[in-house]
């Protein structure tokens, strides 16, 4: 298994701005790492609890994924999921990643933070909690009776316990007057608040997302409520401020963020083929992490990326300040930009 001693985080992100800015060379950073497809939600807009079923990664297999992952370079650790609270391996996988030295961030919906973050939050750096409806509506929402109160239950204790917290807003127009509201709750619970665009990664929403028009007036008024409320919105202004002009930008897929999912396929972060995982460049049952990373497949994934037009969809945070900070040509530039966006979140500054 990997050091014991957690590396500089600082020294990390400066390699990988200077790798894949200057030099060119694609480095992940981030390993988002999806245990399971299982979830007690259903909500309209996402397609991982559609998918759940037999066939998942094994802990061993998940062990290795971690090991390999950090050999490449990867530091930052994003489990996500599906519901990573109901996976049955949740503190192994948790415990091994603080072992190999990583910075953990665990995304869920909170419906068993309060029951489950007591033993959590020593293995965790930061806590995000998808909440996008204030009240009942977020109940209705995503199908989960109290599921708002016990989000809010959950970030209180995460507070509490001193953990690093962020509420999660997936915009769309049903939505777009409860920003302000969003905001107030996540400082009323010691959270900032993360705000991002209802994008279409499967063909299954049930709900409108923004068109381009739409979602660039969205980002002016985020723009204008940064300024508002200093601190309050975590949303990183080089995002909202391309969008609110629909400037285009080169994607950048499988450079900074290494995603691999329950089935241990590493695929193409993109909403056009991310709900059909059509876009695959391997599969860790298969291939080592490091011949995934460096396949013809994967090569011509970023090849096809840098002729793409984005269009609205790609103005996802995951896809669009990744490709931000990869592509830019100054490290010292990138270093300080992911160290307020990256460090910032895992070690609760504001």
């Amino acid at each position: 298994m990997g050091g014991g001693v957690r590396s500089s985080s600082t020294a990390s992100l400066l390699r990988a701005a200077w790798l894949n800015g200057i030099a060119g060379i694609p480095s992940p950073l981030i390993l988002l790492l999806e245990p399971s497809e299982r979830c007690n939600a259903r909500c309209p807009f996402c397609y991982h609890w559609r998918e759940a079923g037999p066939g998942e990664l094994e802990l061993d297999e998940i062990l290795r994924v971690l090991e390999e992952a950090w050999e490449l370079g990867c530091r930052f650790l994003y489990l996500s999921g599906g519901e990573p609270t109901l996976h049955p391996d949740r503190l192994e996988i948790l415990a091994a990643a603080r072992r190999f030295g990583y910075e953990i961030s665990m995304t869920t919906n909170g419906s068993r933070l309060t029951e489950e973050l007591p033993r959590l939050a020593p293995l965790l750096d930061a806590l995000t909690v998808s909440i996008d409806r204030l009240g009942i509506e977020q109940d209705r929402l995503r199908g989960v009776p109290g599921l708002f109160a016990s989000a809010v239950d959950g970030l209180l204790l995460a507070s509490k316990l001193g953990l690093s917290s962020r509420i999660n807003m997936n915009l769309y127009e049903a939505n777009l007057g409860e920003v302000r509201g969003m905001a107030e709750l996540a400082r009323s619970v010691g959270a900032g608040l993360h705000v991002r665009l209802l994008t279409r990664e499967s063909s299954a929403l049930d709900i409108p997302a923004f068109e381009l028009p739409r979602a660039m007036e969205a980002a002016s008024m985020l723009l204008d409520l940064r300024r508002e409320l200093p601190g309050a919105l975590l949303t990183p202004e080089p995002y909202l401020f391309l969008l609110s002009r629909g400037k285009p930008f080169r994607c950048r897929p499988l450079s900074l963020l290494l995603p691999v999912d329950a089935q241990g396929r590493v695929y193409l972060a993109c909403p056009r083929h991310e709900g059909t995982k059509d876009r695959v460049a391997g599969n860790v049952r298969e291939a080592s992490l490091s011949d995934i990373w460096t396949s013809a497949a994967a090569w011509r994934f970023r090849e096809e990326a840098a002729s793409c037009r984005p269009g609205v969809d790609c103005y996802s945070s995951c896809i669009l300040d990744v490709s931000l900070l990869a592509g830019l040509s100054g490290a010292s530039i990138a270093a300080q930009l992911l160290e307020r966006g990256l460090l910032g979140f895992f070690r609760g500054e504001r």
